[in-house]
């Protein structure tokens, strides 16, 4: 939910810059004081469309799916994991 304005500077300062941005596609927008961003998200800013064989631009940034949840007892987990794509 971090603005986009805030992720601008580090994004664009490449190898320069270490950043870690953690979340989830399918959950809650960034917030926006913008109208034209409302539909922009960190997953287009950086043109990331797949998470099997990631690609990013404008640099290559290292993605590491998290495949593990620990906040749900384990049969919620499995039907969160069993209608999440993959």
């Amino acid at each position: 939910m971090i603005p986009l304005a805030d992720i601008l500077y580090p994004l664009y300062q490449c190898p320069k810059a270490s950043i870690v941005i953690a979340g989830d596609p399918f959950q809650i927008e960034p917030i926006v004081q913008v109208d034209e961003w409302k539909d922009e998200n960190i997953y287009k800013m950086i043109n990331l469309k797949d998470f099997q064989h990631p690609k990013t631009e404008p640099c290559s940034f290292q993605i590491t799916n998290l495949t593990t949840q620990y906040r749900s007892v384990p049969a919620i987990g499995r039907l969160f994991s069993h209608f999440t794509p993959q």
